[in-house]
């Protein structure tokens, strides 16, 4: 039974945090309230854990489809950036192309009563582009939309998927990319908004599905991430009984 002194305690953890949010964390309706709390913050310990895995999946990609892109999308004429990316014609769908626009109103800044780019006040490098697209740009250039049409067509795909993950042990298919891929975006956004993912079926096939699809494209770094990773302890059964029993003791102080 919660004590006086564990009922105000969490209640002023709700009261910041907000009661609706911790309800989301609750597994039974009998439960006491800091069961909520506890299982809160083993949420935040497995999105925490996530990011290394999430950032190296990101940075590894999006390097490998601009090399696989700018091979594809040979150009001679560029909007404002040297990138197979702002070219002229744009080798992009228009999803594609209007996120590209908003990857350079965040690095140019824009005129507020026109919505137009203001004059750069410096050189923009391909580099400066591609780390202001987002992980859903990424994941987008797996659509149809890039998928070989006849002989004369270069867009990416299937051929560029061997140069994308060179190291997977037979070519992938572009369905079965685009799965996991925006299976892993989802995840992302829910991770970064801060939403619950502790309900997931299997959390240890998130991590493996991220570390098996860093590994077709480098070996190496996906040798850093298992040497490194946190997740599969914090999603164990003995860390979430640690923190369970400190956040119990916490409420009882």
């Amino acid at each position: 039974m919660a004590s006086a002194k564990q009922g105000a305690f969490v209640g002023r953890a709700e009261a910041v945090l907000s009661r609706d949010r911790l309800e989301r964390y609750s597994a039974t309706a009998t439960e006491p309230r800091w069961e909520h709390l506890a299982r809160y913050e083993w949420n935040v310990a497995i999105c925490e854990a996530f990011y290394p895995l999430l950032h190296h999946l990101e940075i590894v990609l999006r390097n490998r489809l601009d090399r696989v892109g700018e091979a594809a999308y040979p150009f001679r004429r560029v909007n404002h950036i040297r990138s197979w990316l702002d070219a002229i014609p744009s080798a992009l769908h228009t999803y594609g192309v209007n996120d590209v626009f908003r990857a350079k109103q965040k690095l140019f800044g824009i005129d507020r009563a026109t919505g137009a780019l203001l004059a750069p006040t410096r050189q923009f490098t391909a580099g400066d582009l591609i780390a202001s697209l987002d992980f859903g740009f990424w994941t987008g250039l797996f659509n149809r939309d890039y998928l070989f049409q006849s002989s004369r067509d270069k867009r990416l795909w299937p051929h560029g998927l061997k140069d994308v993950f060179p190291y997977a042990p037979t070519v992938p298919t572009l369905k079965s990319i685009s799965g996991r891929l925006n299976q892993l975006r989802h995840l992302r956004n829910r991770i970064f908004h801060h939403e619950p993912i502790w309900r997931r079926p299997d959390l240890a096939a998130d991590r493996d599905n991220i570390l098996e699809l860093v590994d077709w494209m480098s070996p190496e770094i996906g040798r850093v991430l298992r040497a490194t990773e946190r997740l599969s302890d914090v999603i164990s059964d003995d860390f979430r009984r640690r923190l369970r029993i400190r956040i119990y003791r916490e409420s009882r102080r």
